[in-house]
């Protein structure tokens, strides 16, 4: 759906854990999600950019790792 409105690149957590990680301000990182795998896979499919800005270490690591495309840290620079 996000990306049929356009939408090319999708922050992955904001500072809070979510459904698909851990975001930087928690306390303990329990990496990607199953789910957020998941969604991983949809967005290189579909070259969307994993944002890894406000994500937590091993999340990030995680995605890192995982992904078959860029990442990026907005605004910072392509990983």
């Amino acid at each position: 759906v996000f990306y049929e409105l356009g939408v090319r690149v999708i922050q992955m957590t904001y500072n809070d854990a979510n459904f698909i990680g851990t975001g930087c301000c928690e306390s303990q990182d329990g990496g990607l999600t199953d789910f957020g795998k998941r969604v991983l896979k949809m967005m290189n499919r579909l070259g969307m950019l994993a944002d890894l800005s406000h994500v937590g270490k091993k999340t990030t690591m995680d995605i890192i790792r995982l992904s078959e495309k860029a990442c990026c840290r907005y605004p910072c620079r392509c990983l």
